[in-house]
């Protein structure tokens, strides 16, 4: 996939790199997202009810969550609204 122009986050943000391997690095563990995100900075972003939610430029790709091994992993809910720092009015 690759970015022909650098992701830029806000400043509220931690920036990661995902590995060629599919990988990016929080809180001292690795966790996989996928190859095809490979090259590619990734936003985490904690929202007010502590939930990290992991970004892709505007795109909002899931919520990390405690899987039952205790590990975080992005799960496939889609939340109902992006943060504040991302909303984009709806034109009518």
């Amino acid at each position: 996939m690759g970015e022909k122009v650098k992701m830029r986050y806000p400043k509220n943000y931690l920036v990661r790199t995902i590995s060629i391997s599919g990988f990016f690095s929080f809180e001292g563990n690795n966790y996989h997202v996928g190859e095809y995100f490979a090259g590619c900075r990734m936003g985490l972003y904690e929202s007010d009810d502590d939930t990290i939610r992991l970004h892709y430029a505007n795109l909002h790709l899931g919520n990390l969550a405690y899987d039952s091994e205790g590990r975080f992993r992005p799960t496939a809910y889609i939340a109902p609204h992006h943060p504040k720092s991302l909303d984009t009015p709806n034109p009518k």
